[in-house]
């Protein structure tokens, strides 16, 4: 039964390492479409017809590899929370890998209000806050000394 509890943890923390990679990936690719679409705009105003075919390869290209990107710290997260059961250290494991993503999408984030004239409604800066205190919790948690065994 502890082995079952075992993997039971190691992939619903995989699950929401997927989830939220998942969400920066998404995230990323709207931020992108975006400052892309202001390129368009720019293009039409000069007559030039190439633009948006580039601009959609950019966009196509930059989600292909966020998301190999992805799959290789998947795979990594895998391993790393394996080793976290069997070492009993799996939750600092888990912040290890889920605070540098979360800051990712914090960094996106600010970027994309940045593109917008830093406006945007109380939830959008409250959300920005929360990404920031959860990225740095969790990445200053994730660093602490782990106990080896």
């Amino acid at each position: 039964m502890k082995k079952i509890s075992a993997y039971l943890s190691i992939y619903l923390a995989l699950f929401g390492c997927f989830v939220i990679g998942a969400w920066f990936v998404w995230r990323s690719f709207d931020t992108l479409t975006y400052l892309l679409a202001e390129r368009k705009i720019e293009a039409i105003e000069t007559a030039q017809s190439e633009v948006g075919r580039q601009s959609s390869l950019i966009a196509m290209g930059w989600t292909v590899f966020v998301s190999l990107i992805l799959l290789i710290v998947l795979m990594y997260a895998e391993s790393a929370f394996r080793k976290g059961t069997a070492r009993g250290n799996l939750l600092q494991r888990i912040a290890g890998i889920y605070g540098p993503i979360i800051l990712l999408i914090f960094l996106v984030d600010l970027v994309a209000l940045n593109i917008r004239g830093w406006v945007g409604t109380w939830v959008y800066w409250l959300v920005l806050v929360l990404e920031l205190g959860a990225g740095v919790g969790l990445l200053i948690y994730g660093r602490k000394k782990r106990a080896s065994v």
